[in-house]
């Protein structure tokens, strides 16, 4: 099956023995809740794959993307949804997967099949710089409270003394 249009399933809707499969530009595969096993899938132009609906499962084979082709992945959720590549795509074409909403890349993870949105080095940037500021109030504020603290026991220390 090759083109571009809108091929969608619903309910328990499911096409068995796929071999291969051609998103051509324009071309959406709506999974909407079904799981759903091709044995290949090449992108010859921008497609989208839309998981949305409930818990979706595309499994494949072989993945491919050629030339400047572009898929998007939407109505992800990253707690019911899966997408398995039984063969590493290689880092070109996960690089032009994009999962929407958040415009993450994807990673391929070896040990799972699982293609996944994986974090921005951005992302990473701002955790850094916010454990580093949460430590540094951290850091500040147990040292003014000692300060006070050891002020507070010298000025008792002083009291004692004009007592006695």
């Amino acid at each position: 099956m090759s083109g571009s249009g809108n091929l969608s399933f619903a309910g328990s809707n499911q096409l068995t023995a796929w071999t291969n499969l051609t998103l051509g530009a324009g071309g959406t595969l709506s999974l909407n809740g079904t799981t759903q096993s091709i044995s290949s899938l090449t992108v010859t132009g921008n497609s989208v794959i839309d998981f949305g609906g409930g818990s979706s499962t595309l499994s494949i084979a072989s993945l491919t993307l050629t030339g400047s082709a572009t898929l998007t992945v939407e109505n992800w959720n990253q707690s019911v949804d899966n997408f398995y590549a039984n063969l590493n795509p290689g880092s070109s074409t996960l690089a032009s997967i994009v999962f929407q909403p958040g415009n993450q890349t994807a990673g391929w993870n070896s040990g799972t099949d699982k293609i996944a949105p994986t974090p921005e080095p951005s992302f990473y940037g701002v955790v850094c710089v916010g454990s580093a500021l949460a430590a540094w109030w951290i850091c500040r504020h147990r040292r003014g409270h000692l300060r006070r603290m050891i002020t507070l026991g010298q000025g008792i220390h002083n009291f004692k003394r004009k007592l006695c």
